[in-house]
């Protein structure tokens, strides 16, 4: 087994791990259930120059995505919702490009107040 498919099975493996039930929500009113994604909640530094350390000019952000196995999701669109839980919700904004066998999209959280009516997994 080579590098690339040494990669792909740990990528499988990690995704499986890590995945979490949804409820799928599209700006049409489709629900659809019976999915898994994975959340991607990270820290990126705006105006961060190389090798510094976050002076006063620089900041950091967090830079939500929502993660979807290709092969395993729903047919996903912009304005869609992502529902995890009663306190956990995601509104789809753009799909960044595939990568291999994920694609992932940023998403903006939904507020608690909004998710009380949705159907959660």
């Amino acid at each position: 087994m080579g590098l690339r498919e040494i990669k792909a099975q740990a990528r499988g493996d990690l995704h499986r791990a890590m995945r979490v039930p949804m409820v799928y929500l599209a700006p049409n009113g489709d629900e659809h259930r019976g999915y898994f994604c994975r959340i991607h909640s990270q820290n990126k530094a705006l105006g961060d120059m190389q090798g510094t350390s976050l002076n006063y000019a620089e900041r950091t952000e967090v830079v939500p995505r929502v993660l979807f196995w290709i092969d395993q999701m729903p047919p996903v669109s912009a304005r869609g919702r992502v529902v995890i839980s009663k306190t956990e919700g995601w509104r789809l904004n753009n799909a960044d490009p595939r990568d291999g066998a994920t694609v992932t999209w940023q998403a903006t959280p939904i507020p608690v107040a909004e998710l009380a009516d949705l159907p959660v997994p």
